[in-house]
């Protein structure tokens, strides 16, 4: 687990491709908890960490050995939510006047 003052540069991990044999590959996007070095939050640690879903990847661990393969988001939910597109929000349903000049078009949950 990487503390929020320990961020890295690595943004997905895939396993087990070089060896896959079933026609299965598992997601886990929201278990991330490298913190990038530009997530400049005004939120409590606690609160970003509760919107982790850690520790789901290693649910899905076990269909390595089976030849599937795992892909999972080592950033976190609070960052940016790889499930959301472009459209899921609008302009009216955000009242924080600052989330609205975010650099991105995806808007954290938190």
């Amino acid at each position: 687990v990487t503390s929020l003052d320990q961020p890295t540069s690595e943004v997905v991990r895939v396993r087990g491709a070089e060896s896959q044999v079933l026609p299965l590959v598992l997601d886990s996007p929201h278990s991330g908890t490298d913190y990038p070095p530009d997530f400049d939050h005004q939120a409590d640690p606690a609160r970003l960490r509760s919107a982790e879903d850690t520790h789901v990847h290693e649910l899905f661990e076990g269909a390595l050995d089976q030849g599937a393969v795992l892909v999972d988001a080592l950033f976190p939910r609070s960052y940016i939510d790889p499930n959301r597109a472009n459209t899921d929000f609008l302009p009216a349903d955000l009242t924080a006047g600052d989330a609205i000049k975010l650099p991105f078009a995806l808007v954290p949950p938190v």
